[in-house]
């Protein structure tokens, strides 16, 4: 049955060659203080968003995001002096299932089924692999909004990251290969390089919360380059 309560966010979209990617057997973790730690982490259990500008405080045991691995404060408003200061906590445990999905729809809502125009606008040039020089200086990553209208005049709000990361040069057919220049790549380190393709993770709403979504999928962003990690960034 679909939930017919009231969404901030309606979709997350991942855009770009994700069938190819694959976990990790073993990887380091991080504590929460950001400290490299082989030792598994409890699973998170339990998130919640409080208003600190309305006074509301963490609830017991839950753990506030202050800031972005880079240092940046993590505040979901963009740290706007006009709106609220929303952040978003969290409750590690083994004392019941952990979460494994944040209401992203699998299947499309019946009342808004999923536009089939969201990947041009999340990847505009297309779904692509490079090969650049190992010294080449990486791309920072580029946010975009866009804004659909449906058949009945609804308009639709996107935000989506484009950014790039590796891609496994194993995968590459030999064709591929050809095209990108790989076979006279290997003739010395100084002409190694290194193959990547561009992505793109996007929210969907009836709301215009640009600068908010835009704070929430830069943190994602962020947090799955601080890793290594054992789940690609969709997870």
């Amino acid at each position: 049955m679909e939930d017919k309560g009231p969404r901030v966010a309606d979709y997350f979209v991942v855009a770009g060659l994700t069938d190819s990617l694959k976990p990790l057997e073993e990887d380091l973790h991080l504590d929460d203080a950001g400290t490299k730690s082989v030792k598994p982490k409890a699973p998170i259990t339990d998130v919640a968003v409080v208003i600190r500008s309305l006074g509301e405080e963490v609830p017991p045991g839950f753990t506030c995001v202050e800031s972005t691995p880079s240092g940046l404060s993590a505040e979901l408003n963009g740290a706007s002096l006009r709106g609220p200061q929303i952040f978003l906590c969290y409750k590690r445990g083994r004392d019941k299932p952990p979460l494994t999905d944040l209401g992203y729809p699998k299947e499309d809502y019946e009342s808004f089924p999923l536009p089939e125009s969201v990947p041009m606008f999340c990847l505009p040039m297309g779904a692509m692999i490079e090969c650049w020089p190992a010294h080449t200086k990486h791309s920072l990553p580029v946010f975009s909004t866009f804004v659909l209208t449906g058949a009945s005049g609804e308009k639709v709000y996107g935000a989506a990251i484009q950014f790039y990361e590796p891609y496994p040069e194993e995968n590459l057919s030999e064709r591929q290969r050809s095209q990108l220049g790989l076979p006279n790549c290997h003739l010395g380190p100084e002409s190694s390089r290194n193959v990547y393709n561009n992505k793109s993770i996007c929210l969907l709403s009836h709301w215009p919360f640009f600068q908010s979504f835009k704070s929430f999928l830069t943190f994602l962003y962020r947090y799955s380059i601080s890793g290594p990690h054992a789940l690609p960034i969709e997870k």
